[in-house]
């Protein structure tokens, strides 16, 4: 029923979340030195975005004007830039910091626009795959005991034919 689907999206709103994003904007250059240069760039006043298009060896920096979207799921694409992000307060600029683990390699700055945090999604929005969860929990509860229901009542009627196991059941 509509109300069991309901009841089950309220008590496992965690699986129907919107993840957390977060929005900064960066720039990416290949020195230690040249960072701390852009870093005294932008603390005179220059605009990470103007620097970005410049410096950044970030291929879409041009574009975007080092601006970066992060989700959850990109972790592996941004190595420590994702994690710093998630540590950074909006607003503050961070860096120099060393980026080893995602290509391209090197030294990122970068100041953090807006965090979205994680939020449970519409019940409209979802409810087709509430449904589905349910069904499937409600299918794996039940399962079980109609199955030993039915050999129940046919036991007398089941035969096994064990020359043929072998057939079905490899090793048997």
């Amino acid at each position: 029923t509509e109300e069991a689907v309901r009841r089950y999206y309220a008590e496992h709103l965690d699986r129907f979340e919107r993840k957390a994003e977060i929005q900064l904007v960066e720039i990416l250059v290949q020195t230690r030195e040249e960072a701390e240069k852009l870093l005294e760039r932008v603390g005179r006043g220059e605009r990470m975005e103007d620097l970005a298009v410049r410096h950044s060896i970030r291929k879409e920096a041009q574009q975007t004007r080092g601006r970066l979207h992060m989700h959850p799921n990109k972790r592996g694409l941004y190595g420590e830039l994702h994690a710093a992000a998630m540590q950074a307060e909006e607003g503050v600029l961070q860096g120099p910091i060393k980026i080893d683990s995602a290509a391209p390699r090197g030294y990122s700055l970068f100041e953090v626009v807006e965090k979205i945090p994680a939020a449970p999604l519409p019940f409209v929005q979802v409810e087709r795959r509430a449904r589905y969860w349910l069904r499937q929990e409600e299918e794996t509860r039940i399962f079980p005991s109609m199955f030993q229901q039915l050999r129940d009542k046919y036991a007398a009627k089941i035969k096994i034919f064990t020359e043929h196991l072998h057939n079905v059941i490899p090793d048997s």
